[in-house]
């Protein structure tokens, strides 16, 4: 985290994120219960096509090109049952207002499923999405649509490939080309603040699940009652968005100052407020600075 532009203000853990000392205690409770319902006899992490039990076990297709590691393979009655831990939510809202276990989770677990089966050789009996609090969560699947997802996945992986080939002498191009910006892709990718694709969606794009990101030119920094700054920036459709409770720590003032054309100031994970024309500075909060033209 210390490394990454967009986590380093987090950086000590204890001092700056809420109930640390909550969070972690039941987190430790968590493993040790798992610990504690421990029941296969093998070792730790392996390799699923030499040990079909245990921890992170790595697994592959037989080509090699699609591979993993699964959390937990324990021994059942019907045949091996796949666990994933999973230290977030493991369900989301649908469209029409009701809750479904997380698509990504899923779909992760199905495609270990026939990695499993082509590493040993055996289909797993059941799926599981595994908490931090409370019981597993049975994942539905069958043989026949692993198998898909499989062949799918080959598909992609080759078109990603022909795509980076393709793009080699022009980089800009072929990463218009390959990303897909979306609200849970971007969340938490530490790239986005110099992801071009990412930077050209609308601004004014609403949807919170995005993450609570602008940029655009520095128009100037206005001192507030409270000490702190608020920075106005102007929006590549030439409207302007202010940022507020801005503190020098986060940027020197003078770095946000406008001191030649073309300069642009980014500020990600910010915090979002009752107007659709403000942010202000959150825990997390950092602030980019680069020199160039909104494209």
């Amino acid at each position: 985290m210390a490394t990454n532009p967009l986590e380093r203000r987090s950086v000590p853990l204890e001092a700056n994120v809420k109930k640390f000392e909550v969070l972690r205690l039941r987190a430790v409770a968590r493993a040790l219960e798992l610990a504690r319902n421990i029941t296969d006899p093998s070792g730790p992490a392996g390799d699923a096509a030499v040990t079909p039990y245990g921890y992170e076990l790595r697994v592959a297709s037989a080509d090699g090109l699609i591979a993993g590691r699964i959390d937990r393979v324990i021994p059942a009655p019907g045949g091996p049952v796949l666990q994933d831990y999973k230290s977030g939510a493991i369900f989301s809202l649908r469209p029409d207002g009701e809750t479904e276990l997380e698509p990504a989770y899923t779909f992760q677990l199905r495609l270990y499923a026939v990695l499993y089966y082509e590493a040993t050789g055996t289909w797993p009996s059941k799926l599981q999405l595994v908490p931090l609090t409370g019981a597993p969560h049975d994942v539905s699947f069958s043989p026949a649509d692993s198998l898909r997802l499989l062949e799918d996945s080959r598909s992609l992986l080759a078109q990603v490939n022909d795509d980076i080939a393709r793009g080699r002498e022009d980089w800009v191009a072929s990463e218009r080309l390959l990303a897909s910006p979306s609200p849970s892709a971007c969340r938490f990718c530490a790239y986005r603040p110099a992801c071009l694709p990412y930077l050209a969606r609308d601004a004014h794009d609403t949807d919170h699940e995005w993450p609570a990101d602008v940029w655009g030119e520095p128009a100037g920094l206005t001192q507030l009652g409270n000490g702190r700054l608020m920075l106005s920036i102007v929006l590549p459709d030439g409207s302007l968005f202010f940022v507020r409770n801005v503190t020098e720590d986060v940027a020197e003032p003078a770095m946000l100052e406008p001191h030649h054309e073309g300069q642009l100031v980014g500020v990600f994970n910010a915090r979002r407020t009752a107007s659709l024309q403000a942010f202000e500075q959150g825990q997390i909060t950092a602030i980019h600075v680069a020199a160039g033209t909104q494209e």
